[in-house]
Protein backbone atom coordinates (compact mmCIF):
# COMPACT_ATOMS: atom_id res chain seq x y z
CA UNK A 1 0.00 0.00 0.00
CA UNK A 2 1.21 3.84 -0.65
CA UNK A 3 1.04 5.70 1.91
CA UNK A 4 1.49 9.91 1.56
CA UNK A 5 1.40 12.10 4.50
CA UNK A 6 1.33 15.87 3.76
CA UNK A 7 1.53 18.77 5.90
CA UNK A 8 0.41 22.48 5.41
CA UNK A 9 1.27 25.00 7.76
CA UNK A 10 2.96 22.88 10.36
CA UNK A 11 6.39 21.46 11.16
CA UNK A 12 6.68 17.79 9.20
CA UNK A 13 6.54 14.86 12.16
CA UNK A 14 8.08 11.32 11.83
CA UNK A 15 5.91 10.37 14.65
CA UNK A 16 2.74 11.60 12.85
CA UNK A 17 3.30 9.73 10.10
CA UNK A 18 4.74 6.59 12.03
CA UNK A 19 0.92 7.34 14.18
CA UNK A 20 -0.94 7.27 10.26
CA UNK A 21 0.86 4.20 9.28
CA UNK A 22 -0.30 2.60 12.44
CA UNK A 23 -3.86 3.38 11.95
CA UNK A 24 -3.83 2.02 8.05
CA UNK A 25 -2.45 -1.06 9.31
CA UNK A 26 -5.57 -1.39 11.82
CA UNK A 27 -7.94 -0.42 8.48
CA UNK A 28 -6.70 -3.01 6.43
CA UNK A 29 -8.22 -5.31 8.91
CA UNK A 30 -11.27 -3.74 7.88
CA UNK A 31 -10.23 -4.16 4.10
CA UNK A 32 -7.28 -5.82 2.90
CA UNK A 33 -7.44 -4.33 -0.85
CA UNK A 34 -6.84 -0.53 -0.04
CA UNK A 35 -4.27 0.37 -2.38
CA UNK A 36 -3.31 3.92 -1.11
CA UNK A 37 -3.62 6.56 1.15
CA UNK A 38 -3.01 10.16 1.29
CA UNK A 39 -3.22 12.28 4.19
CA UNK A 40 -3.08 15.92 4.51
CA UNK A 41 -2.74 17.21 8.02
CA UNK A 42 -2.91 20.95 8.50
CA UNK A 43 -3.79 23.62 10.98
CA UNK A 44 -6.66 26.28 10.67
CA UNK A 45 -7.58 29.00 12.98
CA UNK A 46 -5.98 26.78 15.81
CA UNK A 47 -7.53 23.30 14.95
CA UNK A 48 -5.78 20.28 13.87
CA UNK A 49 -7.64 19.28 10.72
CA UNK A 50 -6.86 16.05 8.70
CA UNK A 51 -8.45 14.67 5.32
CA UNK A 52 -7.69 10.72 3.71
CA UNK A 53 -8.39 9.60 0.43
CA UNK A 54 -7.81 6.03 0.19
CA UNK A 55 -7.88 4.50 -3.31
CA UNK A 56 -9.82 0.99 -3.17
CA UNK A 57 -9.99 -0.87 -6.52
CA UNK A 58 -13.63 0.11 -7.47
CA UNK A 59 -14.22 3.13 -5.24
CA UNK A 60 -12.74 6.46 -3.63
CA UNK A 61 -13.19 6.99 0.42
CA UNK A 62 -12.51 10.28 1.32
CA UNK A 63 -13.16 11.15 5.40
CA UNK A 64 -12.36 14.70 7.02
CA UNK A 65 -11.74 15.77 10.98
CA UNK A 66 -10.60 17.71 12.80
CA UNK A 67 -9.98 18.27 16.93
CA UNK A 68 -8.59 21.08 19.13
CA UNK A 69 -6.65 18.84 21.23
CA UNK A 70 -4.00 17.77 18.86
CA UNK A 71 -3.20 16.05 15.48
CA UNK A 72 -3.16 12.83 17.16
CA UNK A 73 -6.96 12.91 18.05
CA UNK A 74 -8.53 14.59 14.55
CA UNK A 75 -6.43 10.99 13.18
CA UNK A 76 -8.43 8.84 15.77
CA UNK A 77 -11.18 10.03 14.64
CA UNK A 78 -10.75 10.21 11.08
CA UNK A 79 -9.77 6.78 11.68
CA UNK A 80 -13.30 5.94 12.92
CA UNK A 81 -14.83 7.46 10.24
CA UNK A 82 -12.84 5.41 7.37
CA UNK A 83 -13.82 2.00 9.87
CA UNK A 84 -17.42 2.94 9.24
CA UNK A 85 -17.06 3.88 5.37
CA UNK A 86 -15.07 0.89 4.86
CA UNK A 87 -17.25 -1.45 7.08
CA UNK A 88 -20.34 -0.30 4.72
CA UNK A 89 -18.29 -0.89 1.65
CA UNK A 90 -17.36 -4.52 2.70
CA UNK A 91 -20.87 -5.01 3.34
CA UNK A 92 -22.25 -4.09 0.47
CA UNK A 93 -19.17 -6.40 -1.93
Amino acid sequence: MDIQVTFHQMESSDALRDYCQKKMDKLEKYYSRIDSAKFVMEIIKLEHHISVVLGLPQKVIKAEASAKQDMYAAIDAVTDKLERQLTDFKEQH
